[in-house]
């Protein structure tokens, strides 16, 4: 059963960004690494640049939870570079680039 999204803001720590998703009434964890959001907003990116990327990708980022959740992930969730990569090689569009 696929993750679906929550519309709620994401929570900056220093492992990346969380944000929740839920499976049923379950609620799911997610964590987008520092690393990925790095990547995406430049390292000397500030909170806001980084939460505005965030926010730009969030789509593809519950995409990839929802896709490592179906393959048997167990909670939390974490979206790596290496996901992001493989994202955009699967052609997924608006895949981001990291």
């Amino acid at each position: 059963m696929p993750l679906t999204p929550v519309h709620h803001s994401g929570i900056v720590t220093p492992l990346g960004i969380n944000f929740g998703m839920m499976t049923g009434v379950t609620s799911v964890r997610v964590v987008v690494m520092r690393e990925v959001l790095q990547e995406i907003a430049g390292t000397s990116a500030d909170r806001a640049a980084t939460i505005a990327k965030f926010n730009a990708y969030r789509r593809q980022f519950e995409a990839i939870a929802s896709d490592k959740f179906d393959r048997g992930e167990t909670r939390p969730i974490e979206v790596t570079r290496a996901d992001v990569i493989k994202f955009a090689a699967d052609g997924r569009p608006e895949a981001p680039s990291a």
